[in-house]
């Protein structure tokens, strides 16, 4: 996916408050960084969102957008192909 697609993908995907205490999960499984930042360098800080798959895991909207501008459109939890999906779809998941 080029870098402007996998931008608008991210950015239409819901966004997730880390202070909402459902969010039981506290680290991005493919940076393993902290949600809240706490752990990140001080220029890591500047865009620290968190959003929700289709296939509902979370990830920083950042590394998202880099595992999606990769060679693979795979969820790097589930592996279902990103790509096919829309963030409506993840939505009306249960």
């Amino acid at each position: 996916m080029r870098h402007q697609q996998a931008l608008d993908y991210v950015e239409a995907l819901e966004k997730i408050s880390m202070l909402d205490p459902s969010s039981s999960c506290e680290k991005c499984p493919f940076c393993w960084g902290l949600y809240d930042g706490s752990d990140a360098e001080p220029e890591d800080t500047n865009d620290l969102s968190v959003c929700k798959t289709p296939c509902n895991h979370m990830f920083h909207s950042r590394c998202l957008v880099q595992v999606l501008e990769g060679s693979s459109t795979l969820c790097p939890v589930y592996f279902r192909d990103l790509s096919t999906q829309t963030a409506a779809q993840g939505r009306s998941r249960p």
